[in-house]
This record gives C-alpha cells, sequence and structure tokens, in this order.
C-alpha cells in the first residue's frame, strides 16, 4: 500500500512538472505572473535586439531619398513652412518633427563645438521605437496567447536582419511597426472589454499610428474586420454584436478626431487629394499581385542573414525548454532530439525558401489551430472578438494587400509583425505535438528517424553557410555613401573658391532629386544650399552675393525623364567639375533593383554623383 502511494505521489509530481506551463496559460492569475526565468529570458531576448540594432551606429547615416526628405527639415525657415519642399506627399509630420528634435537637442547640446551632428541622431526616434517592439512583441502576445508563444514571437522578432536594417534609418516604417501593433491591441481590449479610457487610448494610438503613415487608419480595418468575422463565426446575439460596433465606432471616431489636425495641416498645399493622387501611382493592383509578392518574397530573403536564420533555432528553444524540463529523465533526451530535429529542419528551409516562407506556414498553421478551437468551443467566452480573429485579419488581409503596391522592402514590417505572432502560435503547437508524442509513446525507431532529419538539415544548412555568411548582419552595413561624396563635395568647392578668389559662402549649390545628399551638405556645415526640380537658369545667379552656381545631379536625376531631356538641352551651360563614385548600401539599392535579377550572387552595384559649374 506504502509502495502504491509512493507510486501515485511520483506520477502526480511528474504530471505536474509535465503541464507545469500548459497549467499556467490556461490559469489567468498565474499567468498574469511573470517569474524570475521568464523575465532572466526576456532581458536576453530583449538586449541580443538592443545589440542587432545599435551596434556600429557609426555606419548608419541618412543615404535614403525619403530619409532626406524627412531629416532636412531642420534646414527651412518660414519661407518653406519649416519643411523640405513638398514633405507632405512622401509622409505625415510625426517622424520629420521627431528627426528634427533629435538635431535640435544634440544642437543645443553642442552649442559653440562648430561640430556637425552625428550621422546616427535623426535615426534615434524610429532606433528607440525598434528596440522596443520585442518587448512590445512579447507583452502582447503573452496576454492573448500565453507565455511560450510569446517568447518564441519575441525572439522571431528581436533576431529580424529586416526590422533592424529599417530600425537604422530615418524611415517610417519601425516606429509605423510599433504603432501598429499597440493599436491593434488596444483596439481589441476597446471592443471586447468596453471602458472609454481604453477606448481613448486605441484612438489615440491608431491616431499616432496615422500621423506616422498615411496607412496608419489599416488597424481600424482590422479592428472591424475582425468583429464582423468573429459575429458571423460565433453568432453571438444581435444586440450584442450590434454593441460591439457600435464601441469600433467610437475608438475610429476618437481616431479621426485625433488625426484632423493632419488634414488642416495639408490645407495650404492641396488638401489630402494631392496625397491621394501621389500614393495611386504606387499601386499595381491584382493585375501585377504574384509578380510583385514574388518580388517581395526575393527582397525578404535578400535579408535573411545568419541572425535571421538562427532565430528559428532560438525560438524553438525558448519555447520547448520550459516543457522539455518538466518531462521525466527518460523522456527528456528524446524530446530534445525531436525538437532539434524540428528546429534545424526550421532554420534549413528557411535558409533555402526563405524565412518568410516558414513564417507564412507557422503562422498559417497557428491561427487555423486556433481559430478551429474557438469555433468548435459552444460558448462564444466573455471576450469576444477574441484577439485571434485580429490576428487572422490582419495576417491574411495584409498578405493579400501588400503585394498590390510597389515592392518596397519596408512596407512588409506590419505585416511581418501578425507573421512573428502568428509563428510563435504555430511553433509552439508544433513543439507541444512533438513533445507529447514522445511523452505518449515511446517508439525506438523515431530516434532512428530524427537523427536522419538532423543530418539532412543540418547538412543543408551548412551547404547554405557560405551564402548566409556573405550577407552577414544586414543593419551592419556601411550606409555612409552620401556622406562620403557630401564631404568630397565641399572639399572640391572650396577649392574652387580659392581658385576663383571667391569665398565658398558665394557659390550656391543646387542639389538635384537627392535630398539626402541635400541633409549632408547641409549638415557638413555649407550654408547655400538648395533642393531644385529643375536645372537652374542664369536668373538665379542675379543675387549680389552669388558668385558661383554649381548643380548637383545623382541616381535620381538620370532616372528622371524630365531632366535627361532639359540636360541636353542646357549641358553646355556647365562645366564638369567632378564625379563621386559610391557604393549604396543594400537598404537604397532593393528600392530600385529586382534582387531576382539585378542583386543575384551578391552583385554589388556602383552608382555616382557629378557636379558641375555654370559657366
Amino acid at each position: 500500500m506504502a509502495a502504491r502511494t509512493a507510486r501515485d505521489a511520483k506520477t502526480d509530481r511528474n504530471a505536474k512538472r509535465e503541464c507545469g506551463v500548459d497549467a499556467a496559460l490556461r490559469d489567468p492569475a498565474r499567468r498574469d505572473r511573470a517569474g524570475p526565468g521568464e523575465l532572466l529570458l526576456l532581458v536576453v531576448v530583449v538586449g541580443a535586439g538592443l545589440v542587432l540594432r545599435t551596434a556600429f551606429l557609426s555606419r548608419a547615416a541618412v543615404e535614403h531619398f525619403d530619409e532626406g526628405v524627412y531629416a532636412s527639415s531642420v534646414w527651412f525657415d518660414e519661407t518653406y513652412a519649416h519643411q523640405y519642399p513638398r514633405l507632405h506627399l512622401y509622409g505625415p509630420p510625426l517622424i520629420p518633427w521627431l528627426a528634427k528634435a533629435a538635431l535640435v537637442c544634440e544642437y543645443m547640446l553642442r552649442e559653440g563645438s562648430g561640430a556637425a551632428p552625428a550621422s546616427w541622431t535623426p535615426i534615434l526616434p524610429p532606433l528607440a521605437a525598434a528596440c522596443l517592439m520585442p518587448l512590445a512583441v512579447w507583452w502582447i502576445a503573452r496576454g492573448w496567447f500565453g507565455i511560450a508563444p510569446a517568447m518564441g514571437a519575441a525572439v522571431l522578432c528581436a533576431f529580424s536582419d529586416l526590422h533592424a536594417a529599417y530600425s537604422r534609418a530615418v524611415l517610417t516604417d519601425a516606429l509605423m511597426a510599433l504603432l501598429f501593433l499597440l493599436s491593434v491591441w488596444l483596439i481589441q481590449k476597446a471592443i471586447a472589454g468596453w471602458s472609454w479610457r481604453t477606448a481613448v487610448a486605441a484612438g489615440c494610438m491608431t491616431a499616432a499610428a496615422w500621423w506616422t503613415k498615411y496607412n496608419g487608419w489599416l488597424p481600424l480595418a482590422i479592428g472591424l474586420g475582425a468583429t464582423l468575422l468573429a459575429a458571423v463565426a460565433q453568432r453571438p446575439p444581435w444586440r450584442e454584436s450590434l454593441g460591439r460596433v457600435a464601441r469600433w465606432c467610437a475608438v475610429a471616431a476618437i481616431a479621426v478626431l485625433a488625426w484632423s489636425p493632419v488634414l488642416i495641416l495639408l490645407q495650404p498645399f492641396g488638401g489630402y487629394a494631392q496625397v491621394a493622387a501621389n500614393h495611386r501611382n504606387y499601386l499595381v493592383g491584382l493585375s501585377r499581385w504574384l509578380d510583385t509578392a514574388g518580388h517581395q518574397h526575393a527582397n525578404l530573403c535578400f535579408f535573411d542573414g545568419a541572425v535571421t536564420i538562427g532565430s528559428f533555432l532560438a525560438a524553438s528553444a525558448v519555447i520547448a525548454f520550459p516543457r522539455i524540463r518538466g518531462l521525466e529523465r527518460k523522456h527528456r533526451r528524446r524530446a530534445c532530439v525531436g525538437v532539434a530535429a524540428l528546429a534545424i529542419s526550421l532554420a534549413a528551409i528557411a535558409a533555402l525558401l526563405g524565412s518568410a516562407v516558414v513564417l507564412l506556414v507557422l503562422a498559417l498553421a497557428g491561427i487555423s489551430d486556433r481559430v478551429r478551437s474557438i469555433i468548435a468551443r459552444a460558448g462564444r467566452g466573455d471576450d469576444w472578438p477574441a484577439a485571434d480573429w485580429f490576428l487572422a485579419v490582419w495576417f491574411l488581409g495584409l498578405f493579400a494587400l501588400t503585394p498590390m503596391y510597389v515592392a518596397y522592402p519596408r512596407l512588409v514590417l506590419p505585416w511581418l509583425t501578425s507573421a512573428w505572432l502568428g509563428a510563435g502560435l504555430g511553433l509552439h503547437r508544433l513543439i507541444d505535438l512533438a513533445v507529447g508524442m514522445e511523452v505518449r509513446s515511446v517508439a525506438p525507431k523515431r530516434m532512428w528517424a530524427y537523427s536522419i532529419v538532423i543530418c539532412i538539415a543540418g547538412g543543408t544548412l551548412l551547404n547554405c553557410g557560405s551564402q548566409i555568411v556573405t550577407r552577414r548582419v544586414p543593419a551592419w552595413s556601411d550606409r555612409t555613401g552620401m556622406k562620403q561624396v557630401a564631404a568630397g563635395i565641399r572639399a572640391d568647392l572650396e577649392a574652387y573658391a580659392r581658385r576663383e578668389g571667391i569665398s565658398p559662402d558665394e557659390v550656391l549649390v543646387c542639389v538635384y532629386g537627392e535630398p539626402a545628399l541635400f541633409y549632408q551638405l547641409r549638415a557638413a556645415g555649407m550654408q547655400h544650399v538648395l533642393p531644385v526640380v529643375e536645372i537652374p537658369g542664369a536668373e538665379d545667379r542675379r543675387e549680389a552675393a552669388i558668385k558661383a552656381l554649381v548643380l548637383v545631379s545623382g541616381p535620381h536625376a538620370r532616372r528622371t525623364p524630365e531632366f535627361q531631356l532639359d540636360w541636353t538641352r542646357q549641358q553646355t551651360r556647365f562645366d564638369r567639375l567632378n564625379r563621386y563614385a559610391f557604393w549604396p548600401s543594400e537598404l537604397l539599392l532593393l528600392d530600385q533593383h529586382d534582387p531576382r535579377i539585378d542583386l543575384r550572387n551578391g552583385r554589388r552595384i556602383r552608382d555616382e554623383v557629378v557636379l558641375d559649374v555654370m559657366k
């Protein structure tokens, strides 16, 4: 009798260990408490993401066309409405304001030193948002889906080469991704559990995303779509459905009200109609959906460095460790081998087909499993529409919509955020099945199968290793090409001024179609620099203070038909002063080149800027 009691007690202890994490997920009171182990692991994950995004910041500098537009507003006075000309066409004012604030703060700190601003100063606002992204992914996924999926999603986010690369640029997308995630989370909370405080927070967060990018209203569309889809699938009483829709309307009204100042700011420039007309130029529609989707997949593969490929190994480890730790010793070794086979296989598939394919499959598996379980339950629950509906509409909706635009890599970041969340779910489910299979039955042949899978997948990884290593860490690539060109132009103009017997301040520099170069010239200390949209004429030298006029043109000018046509007529009025070759970074190249054609086999493309002086 005593032996039976001891065996029963041991069995109970083993069962508790095996389902320890699952019990925590089922019990909201336990799920809300983060233990020391979870917090320590979170610190490691967030710290790794921080290092990936902030290391070698001296290699980051304003280089992209849009970066120059956003960062250059600090150089304009009331004559230009304190912003780069036509800034409203490229984005709402939040990122330009934040970049200007960062530059002004640095100027105040260095006042009197005469030093140029650091190359990474305007990058600080989106960089700060990007560094918080893994923490936000963990927090929201933990509340929605539990501890293990949240930690897996946080690892996939922290180790994303694509997200890290765009976090080190003065672009809207890193900040937009964070605000987008927070907006969807707050809208779900506001609709599922009503309170005015949550509704106001959801509306204001959505408005903040809208102030960052003109498609910042998309969380509202996700909220409405999820609410309607849940109502159709779960069929609650119609009064409750109407109540949820009314809550969504309240959030939408608050968001529109908080965003309305942008409409007022747009009125002097022709209103929102001009912005909408400009954005229509970037629509490709359904006819080119497949080609654009393939192009975006190639873009994502181009950023798949060793860190991104390794994220599937790290995510599998952090999800599996608490589950395996609670097993008996005889099951633990077999479960470790099974999880290792799964993790290495995922990494090998990512190396062969791209991380986006693995994220897509894992997310589809995780989301469909959750939605199926919701529909199968008889009760609709008190918190409908559940977060699962929001994630499903978010993931599938943006998967369909994103390829309808020109294939700029940064446009996939909102979809990629939903893919991290869904992949955390799917990976957790796969690991749970793999570990559970080893606990329920012992099949000796499975160890041989696992060993074969590990050998094949490991060999595939080693075979792809040279290609992965060649990409290195895309976020750390050198983006100082435009800065170096600006330094060369300044040195040549000073030498030209000495030869002509004039002051460098008497030379007017007209920059055609290169806002990033305009920014770098101003940051280098040159005062008389203007952005132009047409080749300057003799009348631009009429001011007594201007003794010489030079034209700076680069890659965008060469791709502009109007410039090429005008240049053939006016080039005899200019003398070539110098040419400046530079190597654009991948972040810049992928906006203009298809990696499937132009950037194959690690090919690099060199570009140049030319400096011409008016006779």
